[in-house]
């Protein structure tokens, strides 16, 4: 476990030695957290927790009982360690459990229907075990509001990360955002470009975790030296009571594998190529490579014309191909029906990047434009 990603003494390392770097985060965190005076306070399951980095005491203390789940082996003692005397000296009860809570999450509902459930840092992070499945991923996490209507709930997660030019650089304040908010809107390319992002960014697949009408906010994580984090943090009331056939049982969706806190410069990798980074001075930062459609085989833009029709102002399509004579190797796929140009764009390059990989194409997979 030193080494795993999903955990392990490498991450706790890293948690300790960079606090310093961390604090001005983390009081933006415990500001909000206990700003929030109408979330439960019996009960807290603590999903991805860890050690507890990332927790702030004054708000752990505010529940009588606290599960703390997590994968890593590690994570149970070190939360002890850290959180278990304070908690006691205030009464409080603390539960750790090492297991995937996610796999178990409808038994836990049922067991704990009047508990705050808290993603702490963990759903942008699953990317990092399904590599080969973004999509499905982002429909799990699109969905995941309806398993978790019944009880309250909220996250804190990754919304991108990559680099940034430290140079002078301080912590902007947290800010609210709406689910799903754009990332080429001029709100956010003014965010990013107040931290000085550079190239590239690496999406975590949560923009649509929280339903419209979620009140969130987004705040900045210097993670490591030159490596910053885009974090968005939200909670939602329970919606509904959960029904009386609703029983604790063990089987559930196909497993979504999660750390607390793994190294999520490795999943912006796997993401490769979905966000590209402009320069700061020029163009928006998301901003991806292209290519001009008149140098696409006549092949690939033929299958243009077929998809143009169809196609509106955010559709995007992206492309790679290793010369113009081998239909087998071209790969064209597009983003037909949507509503946001930086959600096609994302889409588009991730389906082609899978398929210029499986094909062997050795160019990169580019946006077309006209």
């Amino acid at each position: 476990m030193i080494f795993n990603p999903s955990g392990g003494w490498r991450w706790h390392w890293r948690a300790w030695r960079w606090r310093p770097r961390w604090a001005g985060t983390l009081g933006q965190i415990e500001d909000w957290l206990m700003a929030q005076t109408e979330m439960p306070s019996d009960t807290l399951v603590l999903i991805g927790a860890s050690a507890g980095w990332m927790m702030p005491p004054r708000w752990l203390a505010r529940f009588e009982t606290i599960h703390t789940w997590d994968i890593d082996p590690w994570a149970a003692p070190l939360f002890r360690h850290r959180h278990g005397q304070a908690l006691r000296a205030q009464g409080r009860t603390l539960h750790t459990h090492t297991g995937d809570a996610l796999v178990q999450l409808t038994a836990l509902i049922a067991q704990q229907p009047q508990a705050l459930f808290w993603f702490d840092n963990v759903l942008g992070q699953l990317c990092l075990f399904e590599p080969e499945r973004h999509e499905a991923l982002e429909q799990r996490l699109r969905t995941l509001h309806q398993t978790l209507a019944p009880v309250a709930w909220g996250s804190l997660h990754d919304r991108f990360s990559g680099p940034v030019d430290e140079q002078g650089l301080a912590i902007p304040p947290l800010r609210p955002v709406a689910p799903g908010s754009d990332a080429q809107s001029p709100e956010q390319q003014a965010w990013l470009h107040g931290i000085h992002a550079q190239s590239p960014w690496g999406d975590h697949l949560t923009g649509e975790v929280f339903p419209r009408g979620t009140p969130l906010v987004q705040i900045a994580w210097p993670f490591k030296p030159a490596h910053w984090h885009w974090l968005e943090m939200g909670w939602r009331p329970a919606q509904h009571a959960p029904p009386a056939s609703l029983e604790a049982r063990q089987d559930g969706p196909r497993p979504l594998r999660y750390s607390a806190h793994m190294n999520t410069q490795t999943c912006t990798r796997l993401h490769l190529a979905t966000w590209l980074l402009a320069s700061v001075l020029a163009g928006p930062v998301f901003a991806s490579d292209t290519i001009a459609l008149r140098h696409l085989p006549s092949r690939l833009q033929a299958i243009w014309d077929k998809t143009k029709p169809e196609m509106n102002e955010h559709s995007r399509c992206a492309a790679a191909f290793d010369g113009h004579s081998d239909p087998a190797k071209m790969v064209m796929r597009c983003s037909v029906y949507m509503r946001m140009g930086a959600e096609a764009e994302r889409r588009a390059l991730a389906h082609c990047e899978q398929e210029r990989t499986s094909k062997g194409v050795h160019m990169p997979c580019k946006i077309v434009r006209e």
